[in-house]
């Protein structure tokens, strides 16, 4: 089974939704979301929700659009959450204007890589610029721990010397795979950027390399890998649109449209694909939805 973990315009918490095939997801809890933010800017965007080395789900969001700190959040059951909080991972950099999409993986040696976007600008207002109309230079940082409780000091991750936002990483054929967002230019629809691309790398210092993309024909966002039998899924969001788009592929080179369905308003979603349903998701009406013909 696999787990979307998402939010809307109209309601800045996380929301899951189930498939069973990976392409049509139905939301569960009724639609309703299964844990708002208490903290910070009281706002949950973006959200990932992913394994530890713990073996407890761990949740991370964007607190907002000028917020140098990130939510996270602990369960062991994806309905009930420890409460959430804020790790200041961009607080301490001089210039640091906000934290935005985090995600994380894991090595072998089990330590957890975190990363998220972010733009430095000493110069720039963060809290009055509009973010969502006029973007600003961003590049992929990052920072490690072990438990969720102390963090390396936080550094580039990614930096292809142009803004980029929204990376999603996996582990594959001893190699870091990583989607993320060409975040060059304006809003609008016909700017030849604002894609999803793809690069890799041999481990999480680099360098990345092989650019393949841009992915799809519509400015899009917030992507999503993982892996259905023989084929590699790419979910992202159409944010101009205010649709959801998907590719797939089984060499990483070409990808081919896919069509999926999510929940209505759904935005910047990340895909868990579950080896134990939780016994709650096995009651939740809404698995009749998805397992109907």
């Amino acid at each position: 089974m696999f787990l979307m973990s998402y939010f809307t315009a109209d309601d800045e918490s996380v929301h899951l939704a189930v498939s069973e095939d990976g392409r049509r997801f139905v939301p569960l809890n009724g639609g309703r979301p299964l844990l708002s933010s208490t903290v910070g800017t009281g706002r949950i965007r973006d959200p990932f929700i992913g394994l530890g080395p713990d073996r407890k789900f761990h949740l991370l969001g964007t607190d907002g659009w000028s917020s140098t700190s990130i939510v996270h959040a602990t369960s062991s059951d994806l309905w009930h959450w420890d409460q959430p909080e804020l790790l200041p991972v961009m607080t301490d950099v001089p210039g640091a204007q906000n934290a935005w999409a985090p995600e994380f993986f894991v090595d072998d040696a089990g330590l957890v890589h975190i990363i998220w976007s972010s733009c430095v600008d000493g110069q720039l207002d963060g809290a009055g610029h509009d973010w969502e109309h006029n973007p600003q230079d961003h590049r992929i940082w990052r920072c490690q721990t072990s438990d969720f409780a102390s963090f390396s000091p936080s550094a580039i991750f990614f930096d292809p010397g142009y803004s980029v936002i929204d990376a999603a990483v996996v582990r594959t054929d001893g190699l870091l795979r990583m989607a993320f967002k060409d975040e060059r230019g304006e809003n609008v629809a016909h700017n030849p950027f604002k894609r999803i691309m793809l690069t890799n790398a041999l481990d999480p210092g680099g360098p990345f390399d092989g650019l393949v993309g841009p992915i799809g024909d519509d400015a899009a966002e917030g992507p999503t890998l993982y892996r259905v039998d023989d084929q590699w899924v790419l979910l992202y969001d159409h944010y101009l649109a205010g649709t959801y788009g998907g590719s797939v592929s089984t060499d990483w080179q070409t990808w081919h449209p896919l069509e999926v369905s999510v929940p209505p308003g759904t935005r910047h979603a990340s895909v868990l694909q579950l080896d134990t349903v939780p016994s709650w998701i096995g009651e939740d009406p809404a698995l009749a939805d998805v397992r109907s013909p």
